[in-house]
């Protein structure tokens, strides 16, 4: 049996009253999961967006 855990949002300390989106980037194009403006956040972050 194989289990996985995506994480969709996170909280950084208990004090904070909101979460962060998240998500999965993959080098396979179509295979990134989460919001798209998430996504597109993170890619140009790592400069994986052209």
């Amino acid at each position: 049996m194989n289990i996985v855990i995506k994480l969709i949002a996170v909280k950084i300390t208990e004090l904070w009253t909101f979460y962060n989106d998240t998500c999965k980037i993959s080098e396979d194009e179509g295979k990134h999961s989460g919001k798209p403006e998430v996504v597109r956040r993170f890619m140009e972050a790592l400069h994986m967006v052209g």
